[in-house]
């Protein structure tokens, strides 16, 4: 978590049942008046995990679980008013 940094989370349907695709989109805002920079060890700037219902709240699905990601150090800067978007299906 950053401090100044605004999230909003979408959903790509409203209804998902097991087996459909879902794109997950998380928006960034830099809410302050200086730039942030943001710096990541790898290649990998987000993670999308999805539980099941309660009570267990198991994991179901991890947007990482089988992916390689570049092993190099990036920043990214994000201005003021800025917004950056990432987004997993």
């Amino acid at each position: 978590n950053y401090a100044g940094i605004g999230g909003n989370v979408k959903l790509s349907s409203n209804t998902v049942r097991a087996g459909d695709n879902v794109t997950v989109t998380y928006e960034a805002r830099n809410t302050t008046r200086q730039p942030i920079a943001i710096t990541f060890r790898n290649g990998q700037q987000y993670d999308v995990t999805v539980s099941g219902p309660s009570p267990s709240n198991r994991e179901v699905y991890r947007y990482s679980a089988d992916r390689a990601f570049t092993q190099a150090l990036q920043t990214v800067t994000i201005n003021p008013g800025q917004q950056v978007a990432y987004a997993a299906t």
